[in-house]
């Protein structure tokens, strides 16, 4: 593997990670945003549900007051808070989708209408007709029922929503620490990576670098066998084996040409001693090329 493959994975796999946390980190991120939207979503829904109760509780205040004291005016806040319940009721329906709670949305409207009709409308028509005795009596009987268990409705439906916020609370805070582990966690390993793969690849480099520096080195200094030790497939690798190759090629050569040294020293030798023997008057003396061509000629004219 060459250097430019080793620095691509260096940067590409630090950034492969960091992509991944990226998406983890956005899909925490999107879980997160949803949670908080669903979070504000169930404090509207409570807070319709508090003025849907409250405006039942105007209701019936404006109803009783109306029989207790005469006044119109509570006639007036009667009106005034059935018109609100409606307007709290459109709301409710519109925000609520658990299908249990629209249930008890329906189930609220309902017990509404039939405590308007069953005992408000006619509470306030006898309260009219100077009907004291039946004015009292739906009241007692047909208001009160009604009116307790429509504040018992609201109360169930209120709780189960503040289940739902608490719930998704949990889920927003659950959802907000998996963001910040996944932030802290990726950024600490795309930090490791880069430092771990940097020097793994600058000690590999560096050190076979060092062999070809030092074999190179040693070359020059007159050591033959001086060779770098590198078994990577990078360019660094292919310097030290073209080293290694230009240093057998050095070493034969100087094998060659101390061989050469050698022969023609012994040659002279030869001749030199041929010549001493010539000159003592011996004839029969003979000097041979050795199997050396540039020499065979002279040996064999001077035999």
């Amino acid at each position: 593997m060459n250097i430019w493959k080793k620095i691509l994975i260096a940067f590409g796999v630090p950034a492969l990670i960091t992509c991944l946390a990226g998406v983890v980190i956005f899909r925490a991120l999107t879980e997160n945003i949803d949670t908080d939207e669903r979070v504000a979503h169930a404090q509207e829904v409570i807070a319709g549900a508090h003025g849907l109760l409250s405006a039942t509780d105007g209701a019936v205040a404006g109803a009783r007051g109306f029989v207790i004291t005469g006044d119109e005016s509570f006639i007036a806040a009667y009106d005034q808070e059935r018109a609100l319940f409606r307007t709290q009721l459109k709301n409710l329906e519109r925000l609520v989708a658990v299908p249990q709670q629209v249930e008890r949305v329906d189930e609220m409207r309902n017990l509404f209408d039939q405590y308007v009709d069953r005992a408000a409308n006619p509470m306030i028509a006898a309260a009219k007709a100077n009907d004291r005795a039946e004015a009292t009596r739906l009241v007692a009987t047909e208001g009160g029922p009604i009116a307790a268990e429509l504040t018992r409705l609201g109360d169930e439906f209120i709780r189960v929503e503040d289940q739902l916020l608490t719930t998704r609370r949990e889920r927003s805070r659950a959802a907000a620490a998996w963001a910040q582990v996944v932030v802290v966690a990726g950024l600490g390993l795309v930090i490791v990576l880069i430092f771990g793969i940097g020097l793994i690849l600058a000690s590999g480099l560096s050190r076979n670098a060092r062999a070809v520096t030092s074999a190179a080195r040693d070359l020059a200094a007159g050591k033959a066998d001086a060779r770098a030790d590198v078994r990577s497939n990078d360019e660094v690798g292919e310097i030290a084996r073209s080293f290694n190759e230009m240093a057998d090629r050095l070493t034969a050569a100087s094998e060659q040409e101390r061989h050469i040294k050698e022969a023609l020293e012994a040659a002279v030798a030869e001749f030199s001693d041929f010549a001493s023997r010539m000159a003592q008057g011996d004839l029969t003396v003979r000097v041979s090329s050795n199997g050396n061509e540039s020499l065979e000629s002279l040996s064999g004219n001077l035999n």
